[in-house]
This record gives structure tokens, C-alpha cells and sequence, in this order.
């Protein structure tokens, strides 16, 4: 089931991915790229607004180094991890104009992380009702067209997806073992779980806070 999940995440990559199209996808990317070649979280995308605002809080800085402010740094993190494993060539291919970067590390990350929310969506379902209504719901949620789209945008959407769907599923153990009369110690870990998933969450998008 994982292996036609990911052939079919898979072949829609294949039919409809045409490069990044969104400049925060674009954005992250080359922060990603800079913390994969040891640089640290900085970004090749100054504003005018980011340097005014590090001036008027008193802090230096170096437009060769500039420190990103906008983007939190969790998604970056994980795509500059897939970069130094996978190691793509940075080079464009004038012929086809693939940039692989985003073919061979981008575009499976997006997939996997969609992958871990089916996941979790199948895992709340299958402890609050039953299998069937598990599987109907992870299918449903993998039909989605916006899913679809966001599992090869390049953007943070679909970690926050895969946090969400954790914390949630989380929450759920904590709750029902706690309905199930068991001491503390046995469904308070589940919650302070979800929590620190929750919190991470933050990390992924500032509009969270």
C-alpha cells in the first residue's frame, strides 16, 4: 500500500511538477541550500523592511550573510538534510531546463510528509471508529486536489499538515487512555507528545502564534 501510495504521489510529480512556481517555495530553497553548505540560516532575498527593522533594533549585519527574519527554520532544516544526503548538482539542464535540486529533494520530501499525514489521519480514524472508516478517510484526504498540489509546492504546508496530523493523533491515545481509567503516567506522555509536536508546529509557520 506505501509503495503504490508513493508510485502514485509519484506519477503525479511526473505529470504536473514544472519547477517551483510560488517566490516563498523559492525562497526556502536557497535558505535550505545555504544551511546544507554550511553558511547558516541566511537568505539571498533582502528587503528593505528586514534591513530597517534589524537597524532599529541595533543589529548588524552583513548584506554577503544576511540572516533571514521572515521564514521559520524547521522546513528549511529538513530540505538542507535531504540536500547533504542526496547531494544533487545545482546545474540546470539547458536542454530540458530541470533543475534537480527541486526534482530529487524538494518534491520527495513534499511527498513523504503528505505520506506521514495520510499516516496519522489513518491511525485518529482507525482508534476513533474503525478500519474502513480509516481507510475511506486516508483516501479521501489523498484524492484531494489541494493535497495533491501541495505535496510538489516546494512549500512548509505540507510539514505543517504532517505536525498537525501527530499532535492530533496524540491527543487522541492521551484521551482515550485516559477514558480508559489508567494511571497518569500511562496517557500523560501521549499529551506532553503532542504538545512538543504542537509547539514545533510554530517552527513551521509564524502565522501559528
Amino acid at each position: 500500500v506505501i509503495l503504490a501510495t508513493a508510485c502514485g504521489f509519484g506519477l503525479y510529480a511526473i505529470l504536473q511538477f514544472r519547477g517551483l512556481n510560488s517566490q516563498e517555495a523559492m525562497e526556502l530553497a536557497q535558505v535550505s541550500r545555504n544551511l546544507a553548505e554550511g553558511k547558516g540560516f541566511i537568505t539571498q532575498c533582502i528587503r528593505p523592511a528586514d534591513m530597517s527593522y534589524l537597524q532599529k533594533n541595533g543589529r548588524s549585519f552583513d548584506v554577503r550573510k544576511f540572516p533571514d527574519i521572515r521564514n521559520p527554520p524547521l522546513y528549511p532544516a529538513i530540505v538542507a538534510g535531504g540536500i547533504k544526503i542526496l547531494r544533487p548538482p545545482f546545474a540546470t539542464s539547458v536542454k530540458s531546463g530541470i533543475y534537480l535540486p527541486e526534482y530529487k529533494v524538494l518534491v520527495p520530501v513534499g511527498i513523504m510528509l503528505v505520506m506521514v499525514t495520510g499516516l496519522f489521519i489513518y491511525l485518529s480514524a482507525k482508534r476513533l471508529f474503525d478500519d474502513q472508516v480509516a481507510s475511506i478517510s486516508v483516501l479521501c484526504f489523498f484524492l484531494t486536489e489541494a493535497v495533491l498540489c501541495e505535496s510538489v509546492s516546494g512549500l512548509p504546508v505540507s510539514l505543517g499538515l504532517a505536525l498537525s496530523a501527530a499532535a492530533t493523533y496524540f491527543a487522541i491515545v492521551a484521551a482515550l487512555r485516559k477514558f480508559e481509567g489508567v494511571t497518569i503516567m500511562k496517557w500523560a506522555p501521549f499529551l506532553l507528545l503532542s504538545a512538543v509536536i504542537s509547539g514545533g508546529a510554530f517552527l513551521t509557520s509564524y502565522r501559528l502564534a
